[in-house]
């Protein structure tokens, strides 16, 4: 199986297509397969990249004492560019992975050609957004072990919008939820919320000019379409598209829309 080596431990990733290289950056607490629809799709176009960070799915070998704050985890999206040798690469992040991918352009801009954010669930810091979401998350962890018993992970994931995904992928989710390594969960969605954190993540978008696209679903629980506005009305160039019908999971949900949706920006900006 391929595996890049990172600092404290190795990485899983998973390599389809050829042109242009594309990075998938996933939220939280979930392996690199829920990518699967888009990623065969955009493949036909370009050298599409998705991996499982430290801490989920098949990524091993981390130590007792590794490091699963959110500077570890854009530290390894750098590693990985440049370890595959990929140069400059459109970055495509969901969720609470838009933080280590926006500060990996922060750390590292010469891997970044473009930068896509998918229903960013963060924005302007303390706010009681930023409350919400941690509680949620603290209340996901705790009940994690209950995703193995199919009624109760019915109704948990239906508590979490996640009800309406197709059943193959509802199981690949649940598998990731009831394997993940909770502390390395929990360190980086403590460390992502920090309000030095957030104020970081906001100077990565707004003080670099790299094209970004921010796309935002009115279904969405997790994520608001006011965070992306906020957002979009604080960056050098880009776009923002909304997403009517789709919840938190476009990948899935709408993946021949959403493959449009980036080829058609990658066109646009000449990428």
């Amino acid at each position: 199986m391929p595996f890049v080596r990172v600092p404290e431990g190795e990485l899983y990733y998973h390599r389809v297509g050829g042109g242009p290289p594309l990075v998938l950056v996933n939220d939280w607490p979930f392996s690199h397969r829920y990518w699967e629809p888009l990623a065969e799709r955009l493949a036909r176009s370009y050298d599409v990249i998705a991996f499982d960070p430290r801490g989920f799915g098949r990524s091993r070998s981390f130590a007792g004492a590794a490091a699963y704050d959110v500077e570890a985890h854009a530290e390894d999206v750098h590693e990985l560019i440049t370890a595959l040798g990929l140069g400059e690469a459109h970055v495509v992040a969901h969720a609470l992975g838009a933080i280590p991918a926006a500060l990996c352009l922060q750390l590292h801009p010469q891997d970044v050609r473009t930068l896509t954010l998918l229903n960013p669930t963060l924005g302007p810091t303390s706010s009681p957004r930023v409350e919400k979401y941690v509680t949620s998350a603290q209340l996901l962890l705790l009940l994690r072990q209950l995703a193995a018993v199919p009624l109760v992970r019915s109704l948990l994931f239906r508590r979490y919008a996640l009800g309406r995904l197709p059943k193959a992928y509802q199981r690949i989710l649940a598998e990731d939820l009831l394997h993940v390594d909770a502390r390395a969960a929990w360190e980086l969605v403590h460390s992502a919320t920090e309000d030095t954190t957030l104020r970081r993540f906001c100077a990565a978008l707004f003080g670099y000019a790299r094209p970004i696209l921010l796309v935002a679903c009115r279904q969405d629980g997790w994520a608001s379409v006011e965070t992306a506005r906020w957002l979009f009305e604080r960056i050098h160039a880009g776009r923002l598209v909304t997403m009517a019908s789709p919840a938190h999971f476009p990948m899935l949900e709408a993946p021949k829309t959403l493959c449009d949706v980036l080829v058609t920006f990658y066109k646009e900006i000449g990428a």
